[in-house]
């Protein structure tokens, strides 16, 4: 009986994974017993998958909590970085990459966000 639920979570689990894109061979190499050393392809489709909408909310963040310059200076490097994952996510839909989805939701949160989370903003001077 509890081999039958560890498999159904292992299955259950595994599905998951490949719904995110990120079903490597690391994690083949981990179930058939092989030790799971990191190749480039596995790196870069972990930096494509985790670090580039993180990378994208630690830049919004910062341009969100900064002051002043350092303000200005965020909101281009906050461009920057929006720029780099709309390029991202345009290759992985124009090339039918299973990771699109994770890319075109990560940047529609970002735009979103960007909009919606109040930043500091310099007091305007009276206009008299």
């Amino acid at each position: 009986m509890s081999q039958g639920i560890v498999s159904l979570n292992r299955e259950k689990t595994s599905r998951w994974l490949r719904a995110f894109c990120l079903r490597s061979s690391l994690f083949q190499a981990q179930e058939n017993g092989v030790s799971g050393v990191l190749d480039l392809s596995q790196i870069t489709s972990f930096i494509d998958a985790i670090m580039m909408p993180f990378i994208g909310g630690l830049a919004l963040l910062l341009a969100k909590v900064s002051h002043g310059d350092r303000a200005r200076w965020a909101e281009r490097q906050f461009f920057a970085v929006l720029l780099v994952i709309t390029i991202v996510t345009l290759r992985t839909v124009i090339t039918c990459h299973e990771i699109w989805l994770v890319h075109t939701t990560s940047l529609g949160a970002l735009i979103v966000c960007s909009f919606l989370i109040p930043g500091h903003r310099e007091p305007q001077e009276a206009a008299f």
